[in-house]
């Protein structure tokens, strides 16, 4: 805790690793508010205000952006994961190479029902790509050994 707060940046965000714009803060911001740290905290004040200020494009910042807020105030991180939920399903032709991310905010809509069909989709893309893109060869490493495709599939009843 004590090294986020020492290395966070005036404007609230901490620096970033190339390509990956916003995600640093987002991890620092959950692991603060995970630590037990609470959004009146100073350090995650400023980065809840400068991540609600950001428009990221990307799948894995916006998937960071959204849990930390999320975390932060769960009635509103709902309606936020279920929005950029649909988002990337419409503009990402897969969140199959990201499925962690996308599973971990079905977790923040807070109701099962809305989750199981999105969690579907995204199975039914693990599969789509495993079958279209994914070399036989791998195929069963895809499937079965990644863990995020496997709770996906499992998640659908497919294994």
């Amino acid at each position: 805790i004590k090294y986020l707060k020492r290395t966070q940046q005036a404007n609230g965000s901490w620096p970033d690793y190339q390509n990956h714009e916003g995600g640093v803060t987002g991890l620092c911001t959950l692991a603060l508010l995970n630590s037990g740290l609470t959004a009146e905290d100073e350090t995650v004040r400023k980065a809840l205000q400068w991540l609600r200020a950001q428009k990221f494009r990307g799948v894995y910042a916006r998937s960071v952006q959204t849990m930390a807020l999320a975390v932060a105030d769960p009635p509103r991180g709902a309606a936020l994961a279920r929005q950029v939920l649909e988002t990337i399903e419409h503009v990402h032709p897969f969140m199959a190479y990201r499925p962690g991310l996308a599973w971990q905010m079905c977790g923040l809509l807070g109701d099962e029902a809305l989750a199981r069909p999105i969690r579907r989709r995204l199975a039914e893309r693990v599969l789509s790509i495993a079958r279209t893109q994914v070399p036989d060869e791998y195929r069963d490493s895809f499937l079965n050994r990644n863990h995020a495709n496997r709770a996906l599939l499992a998640a659908a009843g497919w294994l």
